[in-house]
């Protein structure tokens, strides 16, 4: 090769040299850009996150509504279980009846 050829490729890989670094420099500014991003979506997640929150939050108002209805439902409750408490003692005294009426059977069948 002559030296005017040998010139010649010193200066085009010089050239591909620089356009080397110039694209690492690119390069560094993607990763940025895309760290950038990448902070960018958390926030994003993060926000949809909060928007999830304060769509299903139970708010003061909510709290009221529910204490309302539970205050409304608590005398039938109420009624209901002191029904309850009527009926077992009714099952109760008839199984001490029945119990006494099988007795006074068997006397009899005797």
């Amino acid at each position: 090769m002559d030296k005017e050829t040998r010139k010649e490729f010193r200066k085009i890989d010089k050239k591909f040299e620089e356009i080397d670094e110039r694209f690492e420099k690119i390069d560094e500014r993607f990763e940025k850009i895309e760290n950038s991003l990448s902070h960018c979506v958390t926030k994003i997640e993060f926000h949809a996150a909060i928007d999830d929150l304060k769509e299903n939050m139970m708010t003061k108002s909510d709290y009221n509504v529910l204490m309302d209805m539970l205050e409304q439902m608590l005398p039938e409750f109420q009624t209901c279980q002191r029904n309850n408490i009527l009926t077992g003692s009714r099952l109760c005294d008839m199984d001490d009846k029945i119990a006494n009426h099988e007795n006074r059977l068997r006397v009899l069948e005797s």
